[in-house]
């Protein structure tokens, strides 16, 4: 299976998956595990592995599979997934300070927090009857937008559904990208308003760089965004 993971990950999946439908769940994780570490980008098998784990009762692969959903940013339509997440990993720190496992709970718990530090978030945050595209250039060329939400350099555009990645400005909208592990370089940052008027013709800009980390560091500014 592991040669198997390596050249086709996706075969390797559908034997995941149909060791789950036969109740071999232990084995099914084991075999998410090789699809994960061929295939980083499979970011999908981490969430089935988390849900074989939950059935196989297994505490290794539920720890495995949410430190690995967390580390990663999810688009708006698979939020589901990292809220699972979130829950699992709460659930399994409760299980552990019931048992009296604190010096696991500890460790679980620091690996939580490393798994939720962002190389880099921009959130773009606007007041108006207006609406407004947030697009991120990485240092590879690639852009990543609503239309393209995930990109190969780990760049994720979350939307409106994550404005708690910093306060959002009263009453106002936004868009926010997140890089949990970005490539070495420049990022340009472009804002394009589609259509409507913004107060003060101006949107908000937040940059944090090692968001959530002892090192973060936080940047403001108020753009004038034209009609071009």
């Amino acid at each position: 299976v592991a040669a198997l993971a390596t050249q086709h990950p996706e075969h390797a999946g559908l034997i995941a998956a149909y060791l789950s439908h036969v109740g071999l769940d232990h084995r099914a994780v084991d075999v998410y595990r090789q699809v994960v570490k061929a295939a980083p980008l499979t970011t999908e098998a981490y969430a089935q592995g988390l849900a074989a784990a939950q059935r196989a009762e297994d505490a290794s692969g539920i720890r495995w599979a949410t430190i690995g959903i967390l580390q990663q940013a999810w688009p708006k339509e698979q939020e589901a997934v990292q809220a699972a997440a979130l829950r699992s990993a709460k659930a399994l720190l409760d299980q552990y300070r019931e048992t009296g496992e604190t010096e696991l709970m500890a460790q679980y718990q620091q690996e939580l927090d490393a798994a939720l530090i962002r190389d880099c978030v921009v959130k773009v945050s606007w007041s108006g009857e207006a609406d407004v595209d947030l697009l991120v250039e990485d240092p590879t060329g690639e852009v990543c937008s609503l239309q393209q939400p995930r990109t190969l350099g780990g760049g994720v555009c979350l939307g409106d559904a994550y404005a708690s990645y910093d306060q959002p400005s009263a009453d106002g909208f936004s868009e926010t990208y997140v890089c949990p592990q970005g490539f070495t370089g420049d990022y340009r940052v472009r804002v394009r308003k589609v259509w409507g008027e913004l107060v003060a013709g101006k949107v908000t800009v937040d940059v944090y760089r090692n968001y959530r980390s002892k090192n973060e560091q936080h940047e403001r500014q108020f753009i004038t965004v034209g009609d071009d």
